[in-house]
């Protein structure tokens, strides 16, 4: 009743039946970012009522008590208006009057900001951290209204706060929500030394398109957002995707995008997103340091790659602009490295500084990345990719009988899949099963919980290891049981003769576990050879491969080789056919199995 009584005093009077309305408008709701009946929000300071987390229309009702009784909440210095200005401003658009409040900070902080424009910014995949392997979205606040990308601009990310390092642990609470995430703002120059130079990724970014209305009413949701909010961080959900989407949603007004998302939340996917929306402009790219110096190599001829090894062993001193040009990338890109040693960078600075110096003389431009390179990269646009789940239909015959299957993937990539927009020659597969129908018996043949391939062709220009992991279970020829959990990696090396093909050999460890008994626990070394092959001239792709476990306990080998090619007809569908040879030498007897599929898939 008090509530009431404070409304008729500001000249204004409000039924329960509208309140109740209104503390269900999509608006609000986004504000305090309810799903179904309960808000994500962790932290409760970022609810004034005691079950606003639960309940949008306590929330409304005392947000609005706070603001007409111009209340201090908690430790906040600020009046509440102050401390929610897009709930401020979203209820006097519904006709409200309240105590204009004096924001000081919260006008300080906004005219430091003085934002003119706003980009979505893609960061591609980092197969070194697992959290960043699907790549990462931010947002960036453009102080020009032309989208004009200056280092003074700032960053906007949503990141976990992790207090584990980087492995089992670190992934498994990062899949299960076992850590706090929070906004963050930070100088953009600091996101490109992270992602461009640290960690040699590309940055994509896109303008979007808002109104300055829009703009304000991101900031003033921002700014209740960065102060007051946490959340549980889930890599493959509520991630730092999926909170930006919600904080768009809130912006542009007459969008669901975070409602929309499906059960996984991909970055590349909520770039497409916002696309679909037709609010997102034209993406630039801005290449690492490591794309860099791969351009500036591959521009040499054979004669100039010699001085390039030369110089770089500082046997010879070059006059070649080109040759200069390629060695400054390369000891920059080495110096990056090196971050933190800053004996290590003085000694490299030293040896730079020469070059440097003789590159100056020669007086000519730096040849600037030309226009096929930039033809080449548009096609590395994760706008282009496609949609990260899979579901595929098996059929052939397997040892001279026919055989009925199906797959599906949550995400993301496989290395026959259209690739387009995603790392080249590559596999980042998670949550996938397969089940074959035969001889009147259907099986679960593998649940893979992940599975990666991470090729680095090996250049003078990148040094990089190659390498696969993955956990899972799986049935294998052979062993007595069905099912078994089963792990792996291996580390090796990788070149391309030509970007469509790929050469690698992989070595590593491997260990699963068929039944109770010890001897059933295989546990061994495992070796891979493999091809792709993906001609620009034709949207068919070849992944070549033999496998071979070595079995320490029954001291035997388990052989696997394979050939599949796919077809995209487009971007949804791909058709393909698979080849596939296993061998394997049991104590007293040999087995055998031979299969050959035709596949249908569609990515969704």
């Amino acid at each position: 009743m008090k509530i009431f009584l404070s409304l008729i005093f500001f000249s204004l009077s409000l039924g329960a039946t509208e309140l109740e309305v209104l503390s269900k408008h999509p608006i609000w709701l986004r504000l305090l970012h309810f799903e179904d009946s309960t808000s994500r929000v962790d932290s409760q300071e970022y609810f004034i009522h005691p079950q606003g987390n639960v309940n949008s229309k306590l929330e409304l009702e005392a947000t609005i008590k706070a603001f007409n009784e111009n209340q201090t909440l908690g430790n906040d210095p600020w009046k509440a208006a102050c401390s929610f200005p897009a709930r401020y401003q979203f209820l006097i658009d519904h006709g409200f009057k309240f105590p204009k409040p004096d924001c000081v900070d919260y006008n300080a902080w906004r005219k430091q900001l003085d934002i003119k424009s706003v980009s979505l910014v893609f960061s591609s995949y980092y197969p070194g951290n697992p959290a960043s392997i699907f790549g990462h979205t931010f947002l960036k606040l453009n102080f020009d209204e032309n989208h004009v990308s200056k280092l003074t601009d700032y960053a906007v990310s949503f990141s976990a706060r992790a207090t584990d390092p980087m492995g089992v642990i670190y992934a498994l609470k990062g899949l299960l929500g076992g850590y706090q995430a929070f906004y963050e703002i930070s100088p953009y120059y600091m996101k490109l030394n992270e992602y461009v130079h640290t960690e040699s990724r590309d940055i994509w970014e896109y303008p979007i398109v808002l109104s300055p209305l829009q703009i304000d009413r991101l900031l003033a949701h921002l700014w209740e957002q960065y102060k007051k909010a946490s959340y549980s961080y889930w890599f493959t959900k509520e991630n730092c995707s999926f909170q930006l989407l919600a904080l768009l949603d809130v912006a542009f007004g007459d969008t669901n995008l975070a409602e929309e998302s499906e059960l996984t939340v991909l970055p590349a996917k909520t770039v497409k997103q916002v696309d679909a929306t037709g609010k997102l402009g034209l993406g630039t790219i801005r290449p690492s340091f490591k794309k860099q110096l791969l351009y500036r190599y591959n521009l040499l001829n054979q004669s100039e790659r010699q001085e390039y090894e030369q110089e770089l062993d500082q046997k010879f001193q070059s006059t070649n602009a080109n040759v200069l040009d390629a060695v400054i990338a390369k000891i920059r890109y080495e110096q990056l490295k090196v971050n933190e040693d800053a004996e290590k960078r003085k000694e490299i600075s030293k040896k730079l500084l020469p070059i440097l110096q003789r590159r100056a003389a020669l007086k000519v431009k730096t040849e600037d990345f030309n226009k096929q390179w930039y033809e080449s990269m548009s096609e590395e646009n994760p706008v282009r990719s496609h949609n990260s789940s899979k579901i595929q239909i098996n059929s052939g015959i397997r040892n001279d009988k026919s055989v009925l299957g199906i797959e599906a993937r949550l995400g993301l990539h496989s290395p026959t899949d259209r690739e387009e927009g995603l790392p080249h020659h590559s596999e980042v597969n998670y949550l996938s099963f397969s089940i074959d129908h035969r001889d009147d018996q259907t099986l679960v043949q593998s649940i893979r919980i992940v599975d990666i391939l991470s090729l680095q062709p090996k250049t003078t220009a990148n040094s990089g290891f190659s390498w696969r992991a993955g956990a899972g279970a799986i049935r294998r020829l052979g062993y007595r049981a069905g099912l078994a959990p089963q792990t792996a990696f291996s580390i090796g090396y990788s070149i391309a003769p030509i970007r469509s093909l790929s050469l690698y050999s992989l070595i590593g460890a491997e260990a699963s576990v068929h039944t109770r008994k010890i001897k059933d626990v295989a546990i061994g070394n495992n070796f891979e050879l493999g091809l792709i092959y993906t001609p620009s001239w034709f949207k068919l792709r070849h992944h070549l491969m033999g496998y071979v476990f070595h079995d320490y306990n029954r001291r035997r080998p388990w052989i696997k080789a394979s050939l599949t090619s796919q077809y995209a007809l487009n971007k949804k569908w791909e058709v393909g056919l698979k080849g596939q040879y296993i061998f394997n030498t049991p104590y007293q007897y040999q087995k055998k199995s031979d299969e050959y599929l035709a596949m249908i898939l569609r990515h969704f």
